[in-house]
């Protein structure tokens, strides 16, 4: 059954796909990327309301290895 359905998908052509709109906007950013370059990476925040965490032998352990 499986081998019925995959012959029937190669056997069909493949449609092209439609353009998408254009967008001035990802235009602006595109052409401001080829100039001035890349933004630099996000970093990550570390969260103030997250608990520390409750295994402090294995921490104090590791800071002094």
């Amino acid at each position: 059954m499986v081998t019925r359905r995959l012959s029937r998908r190669s056997s069909q052509m493949s449609k092209r796909r439609k353009p998408k709109p254009f967008s001035a906007a990802k235009e602006v950013k595109r052409l401001a990327r080829l100039t001035v370059g890349t933004p630099p990476p996000s970093q990550v925040q570390p969260d103030e309301k997250r608990k520390p965490t409750k295994h402090k032998k294995k921490e104090l352990e590791q800071e002094l290895l």
